[in-house]
């Protein structure tokens, strides 16, 4: 038996995946346009959002597109022990 979610349900959903988005973006032009440090750390602070969000697919590609963090899909694992601290801190969050 396959279950549908409701339309509703489905398009809150979209909204608040749409909201979490333009929060993470928002973020990121404030980071840059200050000269801070892109990082998972400092996109909490300014977004308000907690660590967990920003594992979610729809915004690691958000974080991606922006060079935040490295595509583990796009990381061998003899690359990933290659790289350099800078990316491999990119990629956890970093730590300030």
């Amino acid at each position: 038996m396959d279950r549908k979610l409701p339309k509703e349900l489905l398009a809150k959903q979209e909204t608040e995946r749409r909201q979490t988005i333009e929060k993470v973006l928002r973020a990121i032009n404030d980071l840059k346009s200050e000269e801070c440090r892109l990082n998972i750390k400092n996109l909490m602070v300014y977004s308000g959002l907690s660590r967990s969000v920003f594992a979610k697919p729809h915004v690691r590609t958000v974080l991606e597109h922006h060079g935040v963090i490295i595509s583990r899909n796009n990381v061998s694992k003899k690359g990933k022990s290659e790289r350099n601290s800078k990316n491999e801190e990119y990629e956890y969050g970093g730590v300030d």
